[in-house]
Parts: structure tokens; C-alpha cells; sequence
């Protein structure tokens, strides 16, 4: 009876030993479990992080692209507008300024849809194809040497060419008495002229030179992949 006795300890603490190795083991399991559930999610945060952020900067790479063409488009119309207050409809003038509008954005890091714009305020002031063609570079210098706004630089020249040389000493253009007489007493052809040259002795190489800095060349590559 004692050794029966003996023989069922032994038996329940056997499976009392092995209940509870398989508990430990079953906790080891679940403890493993939950670390890699825990790895799991961990790692599918930081892909859905990723593809969010990669979202978010698609979609604001597809707004900027939106708003280049949307400027770029804007800039025709304005410009074709105001040729044709002049009667200049040609579509070879047009292709002519755009193809400078590309070069100086490409010579400055100006945008190309900024120089149209220009172009299309020099014709609001009733200038041809060929007088803006020739007067836009020379107002992009001035532009640049003085960190004047393009637009408002055209219209300055714009409103010097009808109202006189006053207005260009307001834009950061030194004139001598000499040469305010002269323009003021020109037409518009011979003002022009003078514009063109004075521009021309005081502010040139001001584009090229801002377009050969870090911050003009990123400008221009910039400005080259929203016309892509």
C-alpha cells in the first residue's frame, strides 16, 4: 500500500513538474507571440509612414506641377493678348519671345513664365515684337542689379518710355541732367534707344552673373523641370 502510495506522488509531482514545464513554455510562446506582433506592426507603421510621406510629397509635386502650367499658360495668353493691341499677331513673333523668355531663364534662373510676363507689360505699352525682343534682357539686368521685381521693372520702363526719365531714377537708374533732357525731348522710338543703351552700360552682365550663383543655377534646373 505505501509503495502504491509512493508510486502516485511520484506520478502527480511527474505531471505537476510537466504541467508546469508546458505552462512556462506555452508563456515563453505567447511572449514570443506578442513580441512579434509588436515587430510586426512596428514595421508596418514605418512602411505606412513611408508611403504616406511619399504620398504627400507626390501630391505636392503633382500641385506644383499644376501651378507652373497653369502660369505658364497664363503668360501666353497675356502675352499674345498684348501683341495683339499692337497688331503684332505673328506667330513667329510669339515663338521669337518665347524662345528668349527660355534662354534668359536658362542665362538667370528666372522663370521663363516671369520673362513672358515682362514681355507681355513691355506690349501694353505699345511696343512691337522686336523692340521688346530687344529691351527685355536689358530690364532683366536692371531687374537683377537692383533686386527689383521683372514686372515691375518693365513697367518702369514702360512708363519711362511714355512719361519721361523720372521715373527710372525711382528703380535705382542714375541719369545726368545731360541725359534726362535728351530722353525727355525724344519720341518714343529715339527713347528706346536711349533706354536700351543706358540699361545696357549700367546694368550689364547683372543676369548672367545672378544666374552663375548656386541659387541661380537650382533656380534654372528648377524652373527646367516644371516646363518638362
Amino acid at each position: 500500500m505505501a509503495n502504491e502510495k509512493n508510486v502516485v506522488q511520484i506520478w502527480l509531482k511527474l505531471k505537476a513538474e510537466e504541467f508546469t514545464k508546458g505552462m512556462t513554455d506555452a508563456q515563453k510562446k505567447l511572449i514570443e507571440f506578442n513580441d512579434g506582433i509588436k515587430s510586426a506592426a512596428s514595421k508596418w507603421g514605418a512602411a505606412i509612414a513611408a508611403i504616406g510621406a511619399a504620398t504627400a510629397g507626390l501630391v505636392a509635386s503633382f500641385r506644383a506641377f499644376i501651378s507652373a502650367s497653369n502660369e505658364a499658360e497664363m503668360a501666353q495668353v497675356r502675352l499674345r493678348s498684348a501683341l495683339r493691341s499692337v497688331g503684332d499677331t505673328s506667330q513667329s513673333t510669339v515663338d521669337r519671345l518665347n524662345a528668349q523668355a527660355s534662354a534668359l531663364q536658362e542665362l538667370s534662373g528666372v522663370s521663363d513664365e516671369t520673362v513672358s510676363s515682362a514681355q507681355a507689360m513691355l506690349a501694353q505699352f505699345k511696343l512691337n515684337g522686336t523692340q521688346i525682343e530687344a529691351l527685355t534682357p536689358k530690364i532683366l539686368d536692371m531687374a537683377m542689379a537692383t533686386g527689383t521685381n521683372l514686372e515691375t521693372a518693365a513697367f518702369a520702363a514702360g512708363r519711362a518710355l511714355n512719361y519721361g526719365a523720372g521715373v527710372l531714377r525711382r528703380y535705382g537708374v542714375a541719369l545726368s541732367e545731360a541725359q534726362m533732357k535728351a530722353f525727355n525731348a525724344a519720341d518714343q522710338t529715339g527713347r528706346l534707344a536711349m533706354l536700351t543703351e543706358i540699361l545696357g552700360k549700367r546694368f550689364d552682365g547683372a543676369a548672367a552673373a545672378m544666374g552663375g550663383t548656386f541659387t541661380g543655377r537650382l533656380n534654372a534646373f528648377r524652373n527646367g523641370i516644371n516646363d518638362i
